[in-house]
C-alpha cells in the first residue's frame, strides 16, 4: 500500500502522547496508529479507481498471509473523522 499513501496528509502535529510506542511508529510509517495488540482484523470498504483496486487485489496474497477462513461476527458503521480515522461508532449489528 505504501505507493498509495498520501504522506503529506499525515497530521504530524496531533497529540500522540496517549499512543503506545508501536502506535507512534506505525503512524509515522503509515499514517495509521493501530498495529500489534491494538489491531483487530477487519475489512474496510472504500473507493478507488478500478485499475488500482484490481492491482491491489491481485498483489495482496504476496504482501501478507491471511487465514483461509474468516469469521465475520458483526457489521459496524462509523463516522469518518479527519483523514479517514474512526471518529464515532454509529451502529453495530451482530452477524450470524
Amino acid at each position: 500500500m505504501e505507493p498509495h499513501l498520501d504522506r503529506a496528509a499525515f497530521d504530524t502535529a496531533q497529540d500522540m502522547s496517549h499512543f503506545t510506542d508501536a502506535e507512534r511508529a506505525s503512524y509515522a510509517r503509515f499514517g495509521y496508529r493501530y498495529t500489534g495488540e491494538a489491531y483487530t482484523p477487519h475489512l474496510t470498504l472504500g473507493r478507488t479507481d478500478e485499475e488500482t483496486a484490481l492491482a491491489l487485489a491481485r498483489s495482496g496474497p504476496g504482501r501478507t498471509a491471511v487465514p483461509r477462513t474468516w469469521l465475520f461476527d458483526r457489521l459496524s458503521c462509523y463516522l469518518m473523522g479527519e483523514h479517514g480515522a474512526h471518529a464515532r461508532t454509529l451502529a453495530v449489528r451482530p452477524l450470524g
